[in-house]
């Protein structure tokens, strides 16, 4: 009983000292209580566009000393913690969650899996980092291949800019937020009545990834 108690403890020594770079954003041991508190939420989309620049200072500093400076959760504190830390750049993972969730979880945290809120950004801060960790999954090489797919079958209806449809606006911030990329991916295969064609069989899913990788850059700054 004594062994099984240090073991517990040891476990949540070696998950604090994982995290001590963070600063304030230190994962606590489940019965903490922080003296700052989690961040509440707010609107779930930012209100100004996410700056991918800053995002990928935030991320260098917060974020890459577990997911890794890739995402590839092989940061250099990953192996101190009692779980699998997200590969954020595997697209399987990156593509089925809306922005709006992954907000929610810089935001507040998991501490079911060592994962802290950051009070130490603000509202704005969190959106910039989000919008650099989604695009780890992507490369420079799709977002281009998208761009031609999307000029060749996309920009007469939504025009160059992606802000021509009224239904399907890519520059509205709070409409991109609450979609991930699989929830797209369904639109285009499908279409949407009345005006939205299918697209299955006219486009491979990897045109349809790399052109909504493409679509999602109208968003940011």
């Amino acid at each position: 009983m004594k062994f099984r108690a240090f073991l517990l403890v040891a476990l949540f020594s070696l998950s604090l000292s994982a995290c001590l770079s963070l600063a304030e954003d230190i994962t606590p041991p489940p019965d903490y209580i922080p003296p700052t508190p989690v961040p509440t939420l707010g609107a779930l989309f930012p209100i100004a566009s996410p700056n991918v620049e800053n995002g990928a200072a935030i991320y260098a500093e917060k974020c890459a000393p577990c997911h890794g400076v890739s995402g590839l959760g092989d940061g250099p504190q990953a192996a101190a913690l009692p779980v699998n830390v997200p590969v954020l750049a595997q697209p399987e993972i990156a593509r089925r969650a809306a922005p709006a969730a992954w907000f929610t979880m810089v935001t507040q945290g998991n501490l079911n899996n060592f994962m802290p809120g950051f009070a130490s950004l603000n509202d704005q801060e969190r959106w910039d980092v989000v919008a650099y960790a989604q695009s780890l999954s992507t490369s420079p090489e799709e977002v281009a291949a998208g761009k031609a797919i999307y000029e060749a079958n996309c920009a007469l209806c939504h025009g160059p800019e992606g802000n021509s449809a009224p239904n399907a606006d890519f520059t509205n911030l709070q409409w991109l937020a609450s979609r991930s990329i699989d929830d797209w991916v369904a639109s285009v295969r499908n279409g949407m009545a009345p005006a939205m064609p299918a697209f299955e069989g006219q486009l491979t899913d990897a045109d349809i990834y790399a052109s909504l990788a493409y679509v999602r850059t109208f968003a940011y700054n």
